[in-house]
Parts: structure tokens; C-alpha cells; sequence
């Protein structure tokens, strides 16, 4: 048996007879007690440390353990001695490679499966949590909704599985159903699944008696309704807190649910909607032909009941997307309180519009304070209205509990059914959108970088240990050539000095290898720190133009600020970032609020000379030549115009390429301004990251056939002539611009 060192993790081999005994560690030199189990903590089966036991089961006993290898917690399960039979191997490799073809979030799923020194183990996804059997003998009952969204994502499950594989459970029951303590359901022990093309006359009945279909009392060949009459039984389970039939004896068990129909869950439990009990009745038919045809229309039914049933139904997940989705009811109550708020206010509002009006009528001299009134209560307009869903997925975002691929999913689905849109709600939950996005986006690179890290941790951990047993096979050595030197009768001394040699070479092979590794892994951290920080620039720069276009510069030095906290290896770049934002910021202040500093000076536009008055709130006041004052925006001059103005500051004046960029970017004019200034590579850069963003946009729009995306599109290239990136723009898109 092996086992781990618990001082310094070195791996101890020692004979079986030994369990109990203690042995000097030849790591670290200290002397530890052998597990007297063969299964206790500490104890290595294949690539994988034993932590704790978990549980037993009918044919095996369930261990938390890490596999070594990759530095993760996993489920490990081994198969009782009793069963290590032909069957019980060929059923235990079953399971392994049933729940190995699939992948899912409401499914645990096999890592890997072997066998060490006589033992079957499976290693799979460790869930931290209960199973569904535990907190029905907690609570006893589970709230309907709440059962009806456990129920849900178990469908999800075993749609996927026969859509995915053909696969049937066959033992679909709590004891089967985990929920994590994040709220996720998991579907677990694929043992008794089975592909419907397996079936053949007089197989073993299986399954649990309790949650069996009719049809598999009788022995015949099922198919994906079968399991969701069990998942219907579990469901009746849940909600009366007690099965639909029960007795001590299978048969008297099989005879009820091929012929007993259960109690009403309406009168087991009063309040429940009538289309959860027809529901439940329908997936429970005798008959498989009168249940739903497919887990499908199980979902669907599901999905429009709880229309009705959940607090909130927006957050209700839609027929298979991935569950998940917490069951936050909290939350969901919430936002049915501030609904109900609202409508309360709206309702006090109208009230006090109807005492005014009664006053006006009553006194006219009273139409004074009448004005007050409604000044004061009359609701105000303005605010921009986070969306539910966007709410929701702000809240779900900052769990790193859950899977960041099928978040990122979820919220790419979200993006793409905001209601509104050309609207500025549309605009402002648009933009949170892509923020929160972005930062999964981030956090994710983020983890894999630390999953990098981790395995070289665990390879630098391997070197010293080589390194120890390397050194330790020298002294023996030594200590060999001392006992020769002493000894003329030498010949089995040095064939054991030849050995020892051999194996201090394959050491120093291994060392060169993991030294290889190590250095590949090294290219691969250092690869993912540059995408890391290439995603974090190409995200800043499209944030930063939009303050700029939006002519809110402080807004954007203050975010520059922010994430130069954040990312201490953009430092450098993000100060420059900060300073020509400050020039770009001062450019729109000199055009639109410098009063009095360019008093006297000439603009002009087209054919027309004025002489500069004055400029204030974005209005230039200037005389023309016959002496008359016009008052002009600034943006209607054009950027040439501007910049011959802006040349007359004695700043302005010491930056002139920029300064010519800088007029032409606040009327979103990205091409000129690269243009005016090609060898600024930050500004191309800026242009390229737009471009790509809008890009996507656009080809989605152009998709739906849309005559006012093409009208986008040609204003798009217009506004990017002159940027490098044009030339690949115009090729791409210019058929489709005309």
C-alpha cells in the first residue's frame, strides 16, 4: 500500500502486513504511524489522497479525496470487495463511462476510473453539498416552487443525457438528486443507466421500487418516459412530503403502481395550484402513452406554470438553458416589493392629483398652492431603470461559486433579449452588460493564470522531492565506496554501486524533464499574462473612447485612475492614457468654455471670416465682417477651423499633430484623426479596438436584412477613412455598404 508523509508529502510504499506499524519517512527522516486502514486519510489509490469518507452505498463506499496530478477535490468512489465480480466490474465501468460522455451542469460527471491493487475506483466531480433525501427528512416538505425548480433542472438533465447519448437513469429518486450549497442541482449515479439500444428480452429488473414505471415492473423496453414518471414521483415526494405508495413488501409496491392511482396532492396539502396536481398527474399516468411524450414537453409544462408560480417569473430560467441559477428567493421577493412600492406610489400620486383639481374647482385662490402640490408629489421622471434580468445577472456574476463559461453564456443570451431598443435604457443596461461581461471575461483568464501557477507548484514540489532522493541515493553510495575501499571481496558491493549509479542517473533524467515542463509551463504563464493584459487594454480603450465621445473626460481620468490601482503592470501605459486624456479634455474646453482667451482672434467656415467675442457653454460668439454678432455652436465649425484657433494658445501650439486628432475626435471622427497624426500608435490602436466592436454590431444587424444598418454601415466607413485599419474595412464590408 502507499500512503502520504504528513510532514512533507512524500510518498511511503510499504507491505500490507505493515498497516499500524510506524516507519522512518525517507523524505524528511522523521518516523510516522502506516495507516491502519487501507482506506484511511492519507492513503494514495491510484492518483488520488484519500481526505475523509462521505458515505456507503449499495455496492460502494464514496471517499473525498485530491487527485494529485491535477491538484483537485474530487468524489472518489470504490467499488466493496463483494462486488469486484465480472457483473459488478462490467456494471461499475458502466456508470464510469455513462457519466464520462457527459458533460453538464446539473450532472456530476467521471473524472477517470482504474484500479490499485485489486481496488475499482471512479473519480468524479466533488459536490459540496446535500442530497435531496437529507433535507426532505429535514424539512420534511419543500415549498412548490422550489420543487418545481429542482425538478426543472433534473429535466434538464435527462434531456440531455437522451439527447446527448440515448441514455435512460433508470433510478431517478432523491437519494440520486444533490443540491449544492450554491443551489445547483446535480443528478448523480449513472450505475443503473442504460442506452435504449441495450435493451433485449428477460433483462434484470432494476431500479428503486418506490420510484419504478409501471413498465419497468414489467420488464419492458423503456424509453425517456420511464424516468419521468420516477422524476414525477420524486416531485409528488417533495411537495406531501410522502411518497404516492408505500409498503414493506415489492410486490404489494409493484401491484400499486401498476394499478393504485396516489391521493390528490391537493388534498394531502391544501393551496396547491391546480395545474402543479394535473402536472404531477400527467408524468405519473399508468399508461406511458398518456405521460408527456418527451422530458422536453416536461420542461415546457414546467417553465409555463412557474409563469404563475415564482415570485419573480423573469427569473424563471427559459427551456433548456443551463440551470444556473440560484433559487434566490430573497431576491426575487424583493423585486416584487419594489414593484408593489412602486404601483403604491403611482396610486398615492393620482390620489393627490385628484385633491388638486378638486381645490382648483373649489377655490381659484387656492391654484398656487395647488402648483406646489403637484411640483412636489408629482412623480419624477429621468432615472435610468436597471432591468430585472440585468439586476439578476449582476448579483449571479459576482458568485465565483459558479461555472464562468455558463455564466458568460447566460449573460450573452440576457444581452441579446434587452427589450428596448434605440431607447437610453436600452443603451445604459447595454453597456452594464458588456461591463459585467468583461469581467468574467477577465476573472476567468485570471483563473486559468492560477491553475497555471498551481501546477508548477506542484512540479516544483516533485523536483525537491527527486532532488531529496537523489542526494540521499549519493550518501548511500558514498557510504558503499567507503565499505569497498575497506573490503577486497567487492564484487556484490559493486553491482549494487552500478544500481545505485542507474538510479541516480533515471533521477537526474526525471529532473531534466520536470525542468523541460517547468519551462513550458513558464511560456504558457507568461502567454496568458499577455492575453490578460491585452484584453484588459483592448477593454479600457473602448470604455475611454466612450467617455471621450461623450465629452466626459473626468469621468474617464477617474476610471483611468481606478483600474491603474487595479493593474499595477499597465501602470506606465495608463499614465499616458491619463495625459492625453487631460489634452483631449483641455481641446474641448478651450472650444466650448475658454470665454474671453481668444478675444479677437479669426475662425472661419467655408467662405465666412468671423472674429472671436467670446466662447461659453459650447456657443462661440463672433462678429462678422459687417460688423453684426453671431452666435455659432462650436461643433458646426469645422475641425480644420478649430484647429487654427486652437493654434493661437501658446500650449495648444507645441503639440500641433495632436491637436489636430484631438478637434476631429469629439465629433467621432476616428479616421481624420489618425490621419492627422499616423505615427501615433495608441490612437490606430484605439481605431482598430472601435472598429472590432463595432464590427460585431454591425454583422448582426446586416444579418437581419436591416436597411438602416447598411446606412450605419456607410456612415461607419466614412467616420474610419483615414485609420489604418480602413483599407481591411472597406474590402470587407463595401458590397454590402451599397
Amino acid at each position: 500500500m502507499r500512503f502520504r508523509c504528513p510532514f512533507c508529502y512524500y510518498t511511503i510504499s510499504v507491505d500490507d502486513m505493515s498497516r499500524g506499524y510506524p516507519v522512518v519517512c525517507a523524505g524528511c527522516g522523521k518516523e510516522v504511524l502506516i495507516p491502519p486502514g487501507r482506506f484511511d486519510p492519507g492513503c494514495i489509490i491510484g492518483d488520488f489522497v484519500i481526505l475523509e469518507k462521505l458515505g456507503a452505498g449499495s455496492i460502494g463506499t464514496v471517499y473525498k479525496a485530491t487527485q494529485l496530478s491535477l491538484d483537485r477535490l474530487v468524489a472518489l468512489k470504490i467499488l466493496s470487495p463483494e462486488y469486484t465480480t465480472s457483473k459488478g466490474i462490467e456494471d461499475f465501468l458502466r456508470e464510469a463511462r455513462a457519466a464520462a460522455k457527459l458533460t453538464h451542469t446539473n450532472l456530476v460527471q467521471s473524472y477517470a476510473v482504474g484500479e490499485d491493487d485489486g481496488f475499482c475506483y471512479m473519480a468524479m466531480t466533488y459536490v459540496n453539498g446535500e442530497n435531496l433525501r437529507t433535507r426532505l427528512r429535514r424539512e420534511g416538505r419543500i415549498p412548490v416552487d422550489e420543487a418545481l425548480h429542482i425538478t426543472q433542472q433534473v429535466a434538464e438533465a435527462l434531456y440531455y443525457a437522451w439527447d446527448e447519448a440515448g441514455l435512460i437513469h433508470r433510478d431517478v429518486k432523491p437519494d440520486n438528486i444533490m443540491i449544492t450549497d450554491d443551489g445547483i442541482v446535480k443528478l448523480t449515479d449513472l450505475g443503473l443507466a442504460m442506452n435504449q439500444s441495450e435493451w433485449h428480452e428477460g433483462m434484470d429488473v432494476s431500479g428503486s421500487p418506490s420510484y419504478m414505471s409501471p413498465e419497468q415492473f414489467r420488464g419492458e423496453k423503456l424509453d425517456p418516459r420511464s424516468d419521468v414518471y420516477s422524476l414525477g414521483v420524486s416531485l409528488y415526494q417533495m411537495i406531501s412530503g410522502r411518497l404516492p405508495f408505500e409498503s414493506d413488501s415489492v410486490k404489494k409496491l409493484a401491484e400499486m403502481h401498476l394499478e393504485k392511482e396516489p391521493p390528490s396532492l391537493r388534498r394531502l396539502v391544501p393551496g396547491v395550484p391546480l395545474a402543479v396536481d394535473a402536472l404531477v398527474r400527467k408524468m405519473m399516468a399508468k399508461r406511458r402513452e398518456d405521460r408527456f411524450a418527451s422530458m422536453e414537453e416536461v420542461l415546457k409544462a414546467i417553465w409555463t406554470i412557474r409563469q404563475k408560480t415564482a415570485p419573480n417569473k423573469s427569473l424563471v430560467p427559459d427551456v433548456h438553458t443551463i440551470s444556473i441559477k440560484r433559487l434566490d428567493y430573497d431576491m426575487q421577493t424583493e423585486s416584487s416589493e419594489l414593484k408593489a412600492k412602486a404601483a403604491e406610489k403611482v396610486t398615492i400620486h393620482a390620489s393627490l392629483m385628484d385633491r388638486v383639481i378638486t381645490g382648483f374647482v373649489a377655490a381659484a385662490g387656492t391654484l398656487v398652492i395647488t402648483l406646489i402640490l403637484v411640483a412636489v408629489f408629482m412623480p419624477r421622471e429621468g432615472k435610468i431603470n436597471t432591468l430585472d434580468k440585468v439586476s439578476y445577472f449582476e448579483k449571479l456574476s459576482g458568485d465565483r461559486s459558479l461555472d464562468s463559461a455558463a455564466i458568460l453564456e447566460e449573460g450573452r443570451k440576457i444581452l441579446d433579449e434587452l427589450p428596448n431598443r434605440g431607447t437610453v435604457e436600452y443603451e445604459y443596461n447595454l453597456a452594464k452588460m458588456k461591463n459585467l461581461l468583461s469581467a468574467i471575461e477577465l476573472e476567468t483568464l485570471r483563473n486559468e493564470n492560477l491553475q497555471i501557477k498551481q501546477e508548477n507548484s506542484g512540479l516544483k514540489r516533485k523536483n525537491r522531492t527527486l532532488s531529496r532522493e537523489r542526494d540521499n541515493l549519493s550518501r548511500r553510495n558514498t557510504q558503499l565506496e567507503r565499505v569497498v575501499a575497506a573490503n577486497s571481496d567487492y564484487s556484490e558491493i559493486k553491482q549494487k554501486l552500478a544500481e545505485q549509479n542507474a538510479a541516480v542517473q533515471s533521477l537526474e533524467k526525471s529532473l531534466a524533464e520536470q525542468r523541460t515542463q517547468n519551462g513550458a509551463l513558464k511560456k504558457e504563464l507568461d502567454a496568458a499574462k499577455r492575453a490578460a493584459l491585452e484584453h484588459e487594454q483592448f477593454q479600457i480603450r473602448l470604455i475611454l473612447l466612450r467617455y471621450q465621445l461623450n465629452r466626459e473626460f473626468r469621468e474617464g481620468e477617474e476610471f483611468l485612475l481606478n483600474r491603474k490601482e487595479e493593474l499595477p503592470g499597465l501602470a506606465d501605459w495608463l499614465g499616458r492614457k491619463i495625459e492625453r486624456n487631460r489634452f483631449f479634455g483641455r481641446i474641448y474646453e478651450l472650444v466650448s468654455e475658454s470665454g474671453d482667451h481668444f478675444i479677437g482672434c479669426t475662425i472661419k467656415t467655408g467662405e465666412n471670416e468671423y472674429t472671436v467675442l467670446d466662447i461659453s457653454d459650447g456657443v462661440i460668439r463672433c462678429q462678422n465682417r459687417l460688423g453684426g454678432t453671431e452666435l455659432k455652436d462650436w461643433n458646426t465649425f469645422l475641425p480644420e477651423a478649430l484647429t487654427a484657433l486652437l493654434m493661437n494658445d501658446s500650449e495648444m501650439k507645441k503639440r500641433p499633430r495632436e491637436l489636430a486628432a484631438g478637434c476631429e475626435l469629439p465629433q467621432e471622427r476616428l479616421g481624420p484623426a489618425c490621419a492627422a497624426n499616423p505615427e501615433d500608435a495608441e490612437l490606430q490602436a484605439v481605431a482598430s479596438a472601435y472598429a472590432k466592436a463595432k464590427k460585431k454590431y454591425l454583422n448582426s444587424a446586416l444579418s437581419a436584412g436591416s436597411a438602416k444598418a447598411r446606412q450605419q454601415l456607410r456612415e461607419f466607413l466614412q467616420s474610419m477613412e483615414g485609420a489604418r485599419i480602413y483599407p481591411e474595412l472597406k474590402q470587407e464590408f463595401q458590397s454590402l455598404a451599397e
